[in-house]
């Protein structure tokens, strides 16, 4: 008997999680208006430049080039985060970003996110959200740069490893064939 009712609590519990309504695009483009993610965006596209340069700079830092390399070098942040920006555009983006908020918030939760970003705090959320976004970036950027150093060389280490296993085949090799003969 309690296993019946178990059962019988267990599928209503889940027919109603079933049947929550899903977001409508009109609530969803609410929310996204009053979280300003179209100049969140904006915003990091234009501090994406700088962060590519930064990127490039440590990855050849110490690497000597000549004028025609440091220019190709220089040039290569400006022609990627123009890729992106033209690539990434809102117009692109916000169809998908519907979907997954479709997807992952029902019409009750889209109705209290909207509630709750018309209030005074959301809006300061909103407002500063972006300072939080820019200084956790800047936070995982030196962190990387700390932990590059030991990437790259593991990767080194683990290139001389195959490149040893490798050369180690390939003389086994040569002394079968030779004492083949």
């Amino acid at each position: 008997m309690k296993l019946k009712s178990a059962l019988a609590l267990a599928a209503f519990c889940l027919s109603f999680n079933l049947c929550a309504a899903p977001a409508t695009d009109a609530s969803i483009e609410e929310l996204l208006n009053l979280t300003q993610v179209q100049s969140t965006l904006d915003a990091a596209y234009a501090q994406l430049e700088q962060v590519m340069k930064d990127g490039m700079n440590q990855t050849l830092q110490g690497q000597r080039m000549n004028p025609k390399q440091q220019a190709a070098a220089d040039k290569l942040p400006a022609r990627m985060a123009k890729i992106i920006r033209e690539e990434m555009t809102w117009e692109k983006m916000k169809p998908q970003l519907m979907v997954v908020y479709r997807d992952i918030f029902t019409q009750e939760e889209i109705n209290g996110l909207i509630d709750f970003y018309k209030t005074p705090t959301g809006q300061t959320m909103t407002r500063k959200m972006p300072q939080v976004l820019q200084k956790s970036v800047q936070i995982s950027q030196n962190m990387m740069m700390q932990v590059m150093p030991k990437m790259q060389q593991l990767m080194q280490e683990t290139v001389d490893e195959i490149r040893a296993a490798g050369e180690n085949e390939n003389a086994g090799k040569e002394k079968s064939g030779k004492n083949r003969k």
